[in-house]
């Protein structure tokens, strides 16, 4: 196994994916803003891009997880572009990009929403995620374990339908 060493970030790419996910956030907004329930008006573009971020991050996950199920525990600790295996740690690193990008995007809305609808707790939740993700993509160690933090993300997926379940326009039309 090699040293631990500091990489970076690719900034530059960081930064266009947060732009894409703002771009996105903007158009999904503007979307909702027609629409006659007042809960989707207000936050369905927010949903809607947390949907689309926990999906990715998900699918992502889940595949490079069980990748990782049949690789060495070197393979599974850090990065080296020596290792044969090494596809998978920088798959992680990439996928870990789009989640970093989401999570300042959403916790640039989460200061927007501060204090009326967002509470400190929302604001330390994404915060320690952008650390921690930074970290373990600056590092190139413990490609498993952001592996298994993407995968995480299947737990928006249910909370996101509950969301969407409670804003429907009427009780009255089966949803709930």
């Amino acid at each position: 196994m090699k040293a631990v060493e500091f990489h970076g970030l690719d900034l530059r790419l960081a930064l266009g994916l947060f732009i894409c996910w703002e771009g996105l956030h903007q158009l999904a907004r503007r979307a909702c803003r027609t629409s006659k329930c007042a809960p989707i008006r207000e936050t369905g573009a927010t949903y809607l891009c947390s949907m689309l971020n926990a999906l990715w991050c998900t699918f992502a996950g889940l595949y490079l997880s069980k990748a990782f199920l049949d690789m060495p525990d070197e393979s599974r600790a850090q990065l080296d572009r020596d290792d044969p295996n090494s596809w998978a740690a920088v798959w992680v690193k990439g996928a870990a990009y789009g989640f970093l990008s989401w999570l300042a995007m959403d916790l640039l809305h989460c200061f927007e929403k501060y204090p009326h609808n967002v509470g400190l707790d929302a604001l330390a939740h994404h915060g320690g995620f952008i650390f921690l993700t930074s970290m373990q993509m600056s590092y190139e160690i413990m490609p498993v374990v952001a592996a298994w933090l993407l995968l995480g993300e299947l737990s928006t997926i249910p909370l996101n339908v509950r969301c969407l379940l409670y804003t429907s326009p009427s009780p009255r039309d089966g949803l709930l």
